[in-house]
């Protein structure tokens, strides 16, 4: 047994004392200058409410609208035999030139990855009430700098994959996959690193990239309501000491 493996992240339990964080059995932690890390803390143990209102609220971004489209990848392998209905909305990776962005796929074999096309549609009745909308859309939701979740109005398929449109963006991945990828034990999937949208420059991106730049946006907002927090604190310091 090799005892040597290290984690990819480590879990080191500290405390609070003294305006510094130490290894809760005691000294500092022994880490290099700029290390970044995430604390995982109680949200009763923040005494700033401001602060720990702008780290766990819940924000809906809405990042497309009705009528965009996506490439959803799939790993079609030589073998696999397709019925002839299916095959006309399949594309290969080299009809795309370099129209996707393969610097942003964490992997990717161009002889198998292959690509239908999607898009955004209508809302369902149910989704009119869960999403508060009458028209399509892509929505992020975000809490603190993390996204907790990803929501779409339905999606439109090829008509042989299935006979009305995708509840979801996640339903589309798994009913694409179930159609064209027969070879696998689970047709579910990351939507992340799975869907691509097409950016301003015509290029297909994965959805991590748009994931990512909503999420540099709210920090930026975070970090914008917590600086006018601080300087409503030090004009009030202000104003108290010019009465006295």
């Amino acid at each position: 047994m090799n005892t040597d493996l290290k984690p990819r992240r480590l879990r080191i339990p500290v405390h609070y004392v003294d305006g510094a964080w130490e290894f809760q059995l005691g000294g500092v932690i022994p880490v290099k200058e700029g290390t970044e890390g995430e604390l995982v803390i109680d949200p009763a143990q923040i005494t700033d409410k401001v602060f720990l209102r702008a780290m766990t609220k819940a924000v809906k971004h809405k990042v497309l609208g009705e009528g965009a489209s996506f490439l959803v990848s799939l790993a079609i392998k030589p073998r696999a035999r397709l019925s002839e209905e299916l095959l006309p909305f399949l594309k290969s990776f080299s009809e795309f030139g370099n129209q996707i962005a393969t610097m942003f796929l964490p992997s990717f074999n161009p002889g198998t990855l292959h690509f239908v096309s999607v898009s955004l549609s209508k809302p369902r009745d149910s989704q009119i009430r869960t999403l508060e909308t009458r028209d399509g859309g892509l929505w992020l939701v975000t809490q603190g700098l993390k996204t907790t979740a990803i929501e779409s109005t339905t999606v439109i398929l090829p008509s042989p994959v299935a006979g009305g449109p995708a509840a979801s963006l996640n339903h589309a991945l798994t009913l694409l996959s179930e159609a064209y990828e027969t070879d696998r034990l689970s047709h579910t999937g990351n939507v992340y690193s799975r869907v691509l949208y097409q950016g301003h420059d015509k290029r297909w991106y994965p959805l991590d990239v748009l994931r990512k730049a909503t999420l540099e946006d709210q920090a930026h907002a975070i970090g914008g309501e917590l600086w006018d927090e601080f300087m409503r604190k030090m004009r009030a310091l202000r104003d108290k000491s010019k009465r006295k």
